[in-house]
């Protein structure tokens, strides 16, 4: 079980938004967790996940979005099938230090 990220938008071109590709494989659980002071917009590309967003739970699946709040708990598993999103957020979180239970097999920058 694993995940991989590709950074599409580099730290020092736009210090104050992340951009990501993400992919997360199949049987995989985020565990709720918040983040005090970023805001996140998920793009789902492919693949379906179950979302927690405070204590309501729901499936997502290619095309949909999620917008996360700052300060909102939120979790979400892949217990079907691998899943692939865009992730922006700002201001960018960059350390796996912020992700409670994710460690990412992969991290590249897009060139």
């Amino acid at each position: 079980m694993g995940a991989t990220m590709t950074r599409l938008l580099l730290r020092q071109q736009i210090p104050t938004v992340r951009f990501d590709h993400v992919t997360i494989a199949k049987g995989f659980e985020l565990k709720p967790h918040t983040h005090a002071d970023s805001e996140t917009f998920i793009y789902i590309l492919e693949g379906t996940a179950l979302v927690t967003l405070d204590d309501n739970k729901s499936r997502v699946s290619a095309g949909n979005t999620i917008y996360i709040a700052a300060g909102v708990s939120h979790g979400f598993s892949t217990p079907d099938r691998a899943i692939s999103l865009l992730l922006v957020q700002s201001p960018p979180i960059y350390s796996e230090e912020s992700q409670p239970n994710i460690h990412f097999n992969k991290i590249t920058d897009i060139s």
